[in-house]
């Protein structure tokens, strides 16, 4: 295993992320500390590949590593994050899920607004699809409604 480990420090993006695979497959959890590194690499792929790995191994227990993603500069990472976070019982995603809702692709904008409503039991009628000032209104609804009951709210 220390072998493998040791080629995560590799430049090549496409031996990284095969790395990746292999040592989630591989399912040893002690690798999830050097696995997480990666959260910081320049490549979005691989920081992506890094949280699915850190999901595969450590579940629920990786909610740290998940929590570093939100501050990522990828609104890909700091989305999938939040949505690991959320599966998981832990609130902090949902302010990212929320942002989500003004994303200029509809899909994200799909998930976000369904992960949401299976955490909270809202939607106060965001449509994706919608209007775009329509689904301002909303955001805003969504915002109002986190700022007031985000302190005591608990993930569903």
């Amino acid at each position: 295993m220390p072998t493998l480990l040791s080629y995560l420090r590799d430049g090549r993006t496409s031996l990284v992320l095969d790395l990746l695979d292999i040592l989630a497959q591989i399912g040893d959890r002690r690798a999830a500390g050097q696995i997480a590194r990666l959260l910081d690499h320049k490549e979005l792929l691989v920081r992506l590949a890094a949280l699915d790995a850190i999901r595969q191994l450590l579940a629920q227990a990786g909610r740290p590593y998940y929590f570093k993603g939100i501050s990522d500069v990828s609104g890909k990472v700091r989305r999938k994050s939040a949505r690991l976070l959320v599966k998981y019982k832990d609130k902090r995603g949902m302010p990212e899920l929320i942002r989500g809702l003004r994303s200029r692709d509809a899909f994200v904008r799909f998930n976000c607004i369904e992960i949401l409503r299976s955490a909270s039991g809202q939607s106060f009628g965001f449509q994706p699809d919608g209007i775009a000032s329509k689904r301002e209104q909303v955001v805003k609804t969504w915002e109002t409604w986190w700022d007031t009951k985000g302190a005591h709210f608990q993930v569903q």
